[in-house]
This record gives C-alpha cells, structure tokens and sequence, in this order.
C-alpha cells in the first residue's frame, strides 16, 4: 500500500470574488478520474490541501480570434491550410480581456515535419482544456486516447495544462507550445493542414 501526491496550481476565476472555486474544481475533477479509473483499485483514506494562497489579481482573457500564415506569408482568418513539409506555420493569437474589452496578441509558430501528409493544429486557453476534461486533437481529427494504465493517469494529472496557459499544439508535434499568461485563457481556434511533399 502506498500513496502519491499530486501538485497543482491553479488560477482562481470565476466568480472573481470567489478563488476558491477554480481549485475547488480542478481538486473535484481529478478525483473523479482517479476514482472512475479501471486500472488498478485505489482507496482514497484521505485529502491534504497543503497551501492555499492568494498572490495577485488575474485578469481573464479569451481567444478572440486566430489568424494565421505560412512561412512570411501575411496572415488570415481560415479554417484550412496547405502547406508543404518543412513550412512553418505561424498563429497571431488574439485575446480579449473580459472586464474591459482590452487586446493582447501572442504569437506562436510550428515546423511543418517530413513523412506526414496531414496534421492539425489546436490553440487553446488552459481555462477550455481543463474544463472540456480532454485531449487535444490527434493527426486524424480524432480526440486523442487517454492514458492506457493509472501511472499514465496519474502523469496526465501532474501535466494537465493550467487553466492560466495558451497552448498550442499540432498533432504532429509531441511537445506543445505553452505561453504561461498571468491571467485566466479560455477559448479555442484550430486549423486543419494539408501537406504536400517539397519540389
């Protein structure tokens, strides 16, 4: 018998005057997996919340709008993109602050690889992944697969994307592209790639 721990941090969100319900949250949805899990039987005989602290103020932004590009290419509001394997494909992420309508723009890039004919790209707030409790697309459009035994489970738990992160990641690209943000992301765009071989 033994016993793991799990360190998170969590932005406090919504309602803004009430902190504790984003970690409240996150604490309640992680349980839930770990119980509903068929991996191995687990017994939960207690729960420690070590430190609970208030740090600063954080705005909430959303993912407005993502354009995006082609290598030097101007960038534009579509759905779908052709590129070619070695292109870099670039995102002008827009986020709008939800108290006072202010703009922020970040920007991210991917390397297009070899020996891959289609991909997709997901930009997503931390705040959206976490509440939609899901993988980020996989090279078929498909939700990717969730861990295969309770240390996977346990690993996606440490991992889970903070609610206060941009993240973009391709589904040919095994580490995503984080932004931390000092604020709350939620929203998400993705753009579907088709890849064509080099001339």
């Amino acid at each position: 018998m033994g016993y793991c721990t799990i360190s998170r941090a969590a932005v406090g969100e919504d309602p803004p005057d009430d902190i504790s319900f984003g970690a409240t949250d996150e604490l309640f949805v992680a349980l839930d997996k770990l119980v509903s899990q068929d991996f191995e039987p687990i017994e939960l005989t207690g729960l420690a919340v070590d430190d609970v602290s208030v740090e600063r103020t954080v705005r909430r932004y959303r993912v407005e709008r993502v354009l995006w590009a082609r290598n030097a290419r101007r960038f534009a509001d579509v759905e779908r993109l052709r590129v070619r394997r070695g292109d870099t494909v670039r995102a002008r992420v827009e986020l709008r602050a939800l108290d006072d309508g202010s703009q922020r723009t970040e920007r991210m890039s991917f390397r297009v690889p070899d020996g891959r004919r289609r991909g997709v790209i997901r930009i997503a707030g931390g705040a959206t992944l976490a509440s939609e409790e899901a993988g980020l697309v996989g090279e078929d459009g498909d939700m990717e697969s969730g861990p295969d035994s309770l240390d996977a489970l346990l690993a996606d738990l440490v991992s889970a994307p903070r609610n206060d992160t941009l993240i973009g990641r391709a589904s040919f690209r095994r580490a995503p592209v984080v932004l931390i943000e000092d604020r709350v992301v939620l929203g998400s765009d993705r753009l579907r790639l088709t890849i064509a071989r080099r001339r």
